[in-house]
């Protein structure tokens, strides 16, 4: 009688105060998650920008290697021609 209703107050207050902290861990994760959400949107950004770099300079590296192949071809020709001035 008196004794169970102290320990059935007991458990429901214990109940209680676990369904509190319970809600509290959640909310906590829930917030966690929307942190690490938006890191992870910075970061494919980042990422997105650093690809975009990559390429603009692939592209430029394919323009300088091509001025390169072609000032070449002028210098093989006027070696060639210079040669055969002298010879």
């Amino acid at each position: 009688s008196l004794s169970t209703l102290r320990r059935e107050n007991v458990r429901t207050q214990q109940t209680k105060e676990l369904n509190e902290s319970l809600v509290r861990e959640k909310e906590g994760a829930s917030n966690s998650v929307s942190v690490l959400r938006r890191e992870v949107a910075k970061l494919q950004m980042l990422l997105k920008d650093r690809e975009t770099d990559i390429k603009n300079k692939e592209g430029q590296i394919a323009t300088l290697k091509e001025s390169l192949w072609k000032a070449q071809e002028k210098y093989v020709e006027k070696t060639k021609s210079l040669e055969s001035k002298y010879q």
